[in-house]
């Protein structure tokens, strides 16, 4: 009996080690086993799926966009319409300024008639936005005669010149050379009228650094005064005469208004007394 038991005891111990050896071989040599585990092997796989996390993307931001190129549009119609107002109120302003200068070169024109033939350029082409302005190209009596064009084009040349040398390009500097011409024209007229008689409440702005505009407020001669109200109703009647005697002449032939013209003196009949 106990011979029995030692050899029912030693084959249990054997056995196990025969276990232990293939348990721990087959573990290294079966690579399938560990894909029951979802920690290690499935989170690399799953997480970089591209179709779900950018379907999902497009249809957040698709709205978005939308959005945002609204608001550009919208912005951007905004930026649109504000120069067409700038460009709006500056032309409104542009020939409101135009036409007072041109009411200026009217009563200039009749004042100076007083004493003066006053010898007026045909206008190559019609001003369709203002008041159309004058080239005078003299004025002359029985002891004088003043070449009104060749002194306005000897500053223009002058002031063109200066433009150039300041930095500024040929296309700006030509550009300016019409401002020019209505400014210095203005200014040689005053002068004039000056040295006749005249005083001249006047006002002066810059418009750049070569370009000095010199605006009457009002001109007073012996016991009469012409305020600025005068000068833009008086003005623009004087510039409707001249060019509807200019329209009667053929292109090629100047205007001369002579000294004392009846109808320049009829308007300039609402003279008021100080």
């Amino acid at each position: 009996m106990d011979i029995q038991l030692l050899e029912t005891s030693t084959e249990p111990i054997t056995t196990p080690a025969q276990i232990t050896v293939p348990v721990v071989t087959a573990q290294p040599s079966n690579p399938v086993i560990p894909s029951p585990n979802p920690v290690t092997t499935q989170p690399p796989q799953e997480v970089p799926q591209p179709v779900p996390h950018t379907f999902d993307t497009t249809i957040n931001q698709e709205p978005f966009k939308t959005d945002e190129h609204k608001s550009e549009k919208s912005s951007k119609e905004e930026k649109d319409d504000k120069p067409k107002e700038d460009i709006e109120v500056k032309s409104q302003g542009f020939r409101k300024s135009r036409n007072y200068q041109t009411e200026q070169q009217g009563v200039f024109i009749a004042l100076l008639n007083m004493f003066y033939d006053v010898t007026i350029e045909h206008p190559r082409k019609k001003s369709k936005i203002t008041l159309p302005f004058f080239t005078v190209i003299k004025i002359e009596s029985d002891e004088e005669a003043i070449d009104v064009r060749e002194n306005v084009g000897e500053k223009m040349s002058e002031l063109h010149r200066k433009d150039v040398e300041g930095g500024c390009s040929e296309k700006t500097a030509a550009r300016r050379q019409e401002v020019y011409r209505v400014a210095e024209q203005l200014h040689i007229l005053m002068d004039l009228l000056r040295d006749v008689g005249f005083d001249l409440d006047t006002k002066t702005t810059t418009g750049n650094k070569s370009n000095v505009k010199e605006t009457v407020r009002q001109l007073s001669y012996e016991n009469y005064i012409f305020d600025g109200e005068f000068v833009e109703g008086r003005g623009a009647d004087i510039n409707e005469l001249i060019v509807k005697r200019l329209e009667a002449l053929s292109k090629s032939t100047n205007l001369v208004i002579k000294k004392g013209d009846p109808e320049i003196v009829a308007i300039l009949k609402g003279l008021n007394k100080k």
